[in-house]
Parts: C-alpha cells; sequence; structure tokens
C-alpha cells in the first residue's frame, strides 16, 4: 500500500528510479571489481550529501548508540558507512549476471569445515550472513 502512496505522490520518481537501477546494473556489471568499489564508494559519499533524511536518520542512530562518541566522530563514522553501502551495492551490482564462482573469489569463509564435517555426518546445515 504504501509503495503505491509513493507512487501517486512522485509519479516520475516512480518511473525513473526502476530505470536508473538498471543504468547502475549494466554499468557495475561491465566494470572491474576494483572499479566497482571505486564506483560504488563514489556513489555513497554522493549519497551522503543528497540524502538528507537518511543522512539524519543515520547521525541520530549513532548518536543513541554511541552517545560517548564526539559529534565529528559520529559524522564521520556515518560518511563511512555510506561509503561503505555504495560499495556494497557496487559489488552486488556487478554480480548480477556471474555465476557463483565469481563470487566466491570475493568471499572469505571462515569456519566451512565445521559445516562439512556436519554434512558429511549426515547432519542438516542452515548457514545465514
Amino acid at each position: 500500500m504504501a509503495g503505491r502512496d509513493a507512487a501517486a505522490r512522485h509519479p516520475l520518481r516512480s518511473r525513473l528510479a526502476p530505470a536508473a537501477v538498471r543504468a547502475l546494473t549494466a554499468l557495475c556489471r561491465r566494470l572491474d571489481w576494483h572499479r566497482v568499489q571505486a564506483f560504488g564508494r563514489a556513489l555513497g559519499r554522493t549519497g551522503w550529501w543528497f540524502a538528507r533524511r537518511d543522512r539524519n536518520r543515520a547521525l541520530e542512530h549513532l548518536t543513541f548508540a554511541f552517545p560517548e562518541l564526539p559529534a565529528d566522530e559520529r559524522r564521520r563514522l556515518a560518511r563511512r558507512v555510506f561509503a561503505h553501502f555504495g560499495i556494497l551495492l557496487g559489488e552486488c551490482l556487478h554480480l548480477t549476471d556471474k555465476g557463483c564462482e565469481e563470487a566466491a573469489r570475493h568471499v572469505e569463509v571462515e569456519g566451512w569445515e565445521r559445516v562439512a564435517a556436519l554434512r558429511a555426518a549426515g547432519r542438516g546445515v542452515r548457514c545465514s550472513s
């Protein structure tokens, strides 16, 4: 229901957002891993300046979580979080048309030997991250 309300309030945004995601996906698929990370970082840093509501929300949440940190330190942390999420977005879009082998090249798994031992013993395993 909320999605339809937003679409009614912002019809142009509702049409442009999917096109922007498709364009970002197409670009990120073509970039190599290091360039997609750099692009994502730049995207996150740009988001910091344009997403005022999200920026203020992040700062508010960090104030609740870390009241002992000085305001400038919370602001620095929030900016790094935006950059990190930009990198994550770029990486996810880059991998949308890649196979599991390509994704596995960029993931470090710790403790997999325990999963392998449980499976070898015929036990079920549920993994999450």
